[in-house]
């Protein structure tokens, strides 16, 4: 877990940023429970899962970044391809990881979306932020997300990047740590998130089903290729353990 350093002025909102199946879902609503007294500031154009880039950032929002492990969230991604391409339809696991990245308009993503032709289209968010040009696969897709996502450290004067397992193992006191550090008042008992708030169903095929299968698995093969194209640099900076050790979990 990153933190920025203790706050100088009363924290009023906060922001969720992460990507598709990472835990935001259950971050955002562990959050929403246990610090009624904050409101959750409004999104912008997809803003939740795209590259970080705000059309501004108060001083009084608090920054709040999800990241999940990387062979669990790609196994999740593959599972629920939220407004991944239909490409994804005729490739396996292995396919999945070293396939040209591309998303598609699948879902209600950006204000006055029906009013615009873009249903089934490719979502140009999804392009390589400084050049255009479509990202290789989804392992430089991961690159690129997370070192957009660490910017928030020079966009936000309070920020915190964390691990979805830090939320999940330990939500309780992942609560205690966010309420003493940024000086927020906590509900007063710990409410848990009790229901299952992932949107596995939506919007992952034209038919909104999802992908109703078990977890693909990792190949050896499939695992090297994960750790040889990764930026192990900005992985350990989380302190995932196959960024610190160089063995694939």
């Amino acid at each position: 877990m990153l933190l920025s350093s203790k706050p100088d002025t009363d924290i009023t909102t906060f922001k969720i940023y992460g990507e598709r199946c990472s835990g935001t879902n259950f971050v955002e609503t562990l959050i929403k429970q246990n610090f009624p007294a904050i409101r959750q500031g409004k999104r912008y154009n997809w803003e939740k899962h795209n590259f970080v880039n705000p059309p501004f950032a108060l001083d009084t929002a608090l920054a709040v970044v999800v990241v999940r492990d990387v062979f669990e969230w790609l196994k999740s991604l593959h599972r629920s391809p939220h407004q991944v391409d239909y490409w994804y339809r005729d490739v396996d696991f292995s396919g999945f990881l070293r396939h040209e990245w591309s998303g598609v308009f699948n879902g209600y993503l950006i204000p006055n979306q029906r009013q615009l032709p873009v249903r089934f289209k490719e979502l140009t968010y999804e392009r390589h932020p400084m050049t255009g040009e479509r990202i290789k696969n989804v392992i430089e897709l991961r690159n690129l997300k997370l070192a957009s996502q660490l910017k928030v450290r020079n966009l936000y004067r309070n920020w915190i990047i964390l691990r979805f397992d830090e939320a999940r193992d330990a939500p309780h006191s992942l609560v205690k740590h966010i309420a003493e550090h940024f000086d927020l008042h906590a509900a007063p008992d710990f409410l848990p998130v009790k229901k299952d708030v992932s949107h596995f169903a939506l919007p992952g095929d034209v038919e909104g089903k999802g992908r109703q299968r078990e977890y693909a698995s990792f190949t050896p093969e499939d695992r090297a290729f994960v750790m040889e194209n990764l930026n192990m640099e900005n992985e350990a900076l989380l302190g995932f353990p196959y960024a610190i050790t160089g063995v694939g979990a």
